[in-house]
């Protein structure tokens, strides 16, 4: 507790949030959860009070200016998506514990974590959801939520910034690979592919998911659990783990929604050439790199 210095109380006040001891020691009881368990759980790269709460905490605590300061009368519900560490929701929850929070998270390793800091913490009125977010909202219409956003930023003053992020130039890329060779072993199925991490660096860089799907004729096989890797000789080097596909030796699969980041992070890694690019336009296949 003696790490939370002046400083730091100066930036809370002239946020103009409200706090007292107990809220302030939650908050450290949550920065060393962080710190103990950051390397485990893969949580951020920041160490040490000074940066874990100038970018974490008081970051999230400015989301607060863009809602009413007085709680008590409303019923707010926020849903973090992809939360991770708990940011920015944690911090929040801790100063307005009134409030009623869901965490959306992929990742398994990282729900634990947020189960424990709930635990911990004693934070009532909190839901954990170990899903993707386009999973979790698919019956939620993108006009809504702008229209919905537009109503909340308006009355602020603030202008809107918004760039063509990956929810729209990500749905636009297709990775194609063929299967080179199935492997069994133990209790894990393989499906060796020609596509490997130098192609697309996404899933082992972050864990990121991408949709895998066959585009062969049905295949007689049964279908079966399968970690979808490439042919380089490394742990990392995957496109997808834990897929259920039917399949066989030399079909076809194709990788969805790598339109954003996946070329752009590719590379000659291990001698590879990258691989080649095709644009549709209308009905036309057209080559645009070889």
């Amino acid at each position: 507790m003696e790490e939370i210095n002046k400083n730091f109380h100066n930036q809370i006040k002239d946020l103009e949030i409200s706090f007292d001891d107990q809220k302030l020691s939650n908050l450290y009881d949550y920065f060393v959860m962080i710190e103990k368990s950051s390397k485990e759980f893969n949580l951020t790269s920041l160490k040490g009070w000074s940066n874990i709460s100038n970018e974490l905490f008081i970051r999230s605590l400015r989301y607060i200016i863009f809602l009413k300061n007085d709680f008590s009368n409303i019923n707010y519900k926020f849903l973090d998506v992809g939360t991770g560490a708990g940011i920015p929701s944690i911090p929040i929850k801790i100063f307005y514990p009134e409030i009623s929070l869901s965490l959306c998270e992929p990742s398994l390793k990282k729900c634990t974590f947020l189960e424990g800091v709930i635990k911990n913490l004693n934070l009532s009125n909190v839901n954990i959801e170990n899903e993707r977010a386009e999973n979790l909202g698919q019956s939620i219409k993108r006009e809504s939520f702008l229209d919905k956003l537009i109503e909340i930023i308006s009355p602020t003053g603030l202008k809107l910034i918004v760039e063509p992020g990956r929810s729209i130039v990500g749905d636009a890329g297709l990775l194609v690979t063929k299967i080179l060779n199935i492997k069994n072993s133990g209790d894990k199925n393989f499906a060796i592919v020609d596509a490997a991490m130098n192609d697309l660096l996404r899933p082992p860089l972050y864990n990121a998911h991408h949709r895998i799907k066959s585009i062969s004729k049905p295949s007689n096989s049964e279908e079966a659990t399968y970690d979808v890797v490439g042919p380089v000789c490394e742990t990392a080097d995957y496109l997808g783990k834990d897929r259920k596909l039917s399949i066989q030796k030399g079909d076809y699969l194709v990788v969805e929604d790598v339109g954003a980041y996946g070329f752009s992070l590719s590379s000659n890694y291990n001698s590879r050439p990258r691989i080649a690019e095709y644009i549709l336009l209308e009905d036309e296949i057209k080559l645009i790199r070889s």
